[in-house]
């Protein structure tokens, strides 16, 4: 239900991906073309989904964790595999600050898990880093987003090639 309420409104869901930046009040409508009576509605409606915690002076204290994730399948990652995810894969990833791979191979059940452990890992780290990062002022930072993901998976072209088992 919180997902369903968050991403069915453009700018709630602009503002709580601006709290879990650690974007302050200020700065979120110094930013986008939000009027601060309409921002403090929309993050008294996070507050009521229990994402923040919406302080005196109109501060932020996020409540749900860095690292969470949005629920598999769920309305966020609906929009993203809908919205989001041709517009983000639509980078060359040719910049000095941008990274894309695609390895493929064959991995035992063992591997595989350890492969998981790394890259959870990876995204703890990218967590910390963000949390060190949002003391700087907001010009000196930029959104990024990590995409890490590993899964079965066969290119459908090969797996309609493959015999069929008698």
């Amino acid at each position: 239900e919180q997902e369903k309420e968050i991403v069915a409104n453009k700018k709630l869901f602009l503002v709580a991906v601006c709290a879990l930046n650690h974007v302050t009040f200020e700065q979120i409508v110094n930013t986008y073309d939000i009027p601060k009576a309409e921002c403090i509605q929309l993050l008294t409606q996070l507050d009521r989904l229990k994402f923040i915690e919406l302080q005196p002076n109109n501060r932020i204290r996020l409540l749900v964790s860095r690292t969470f994730s949005w629920l598999p399948d769920g309305p966020i990652q609906r929009f993203f595999n809908q919205q989001a995810h041709n517009e983000y894969f639509r980078s060359r990833f040719d910049r000095t600050e941008e990274f894309m791979v695609v390895a493929n191979g064959m991995l035992s059940k063992t591997s595989s898990a350890a492969i998981v452990i790394r890259l959870k890992r990876i995204a703890r780290e990218f967590s910390e880093l963000h949390n060190e990062d949002a003391r700087l002022p907001l010009a000196e930072r930029s959104a990024m987003s990590l995409l890490v993901a590993i899964r079965h998976w066969e290119l459908q072209a090969f797996a309609e090639m493959r015999r069929r088992k008698k």
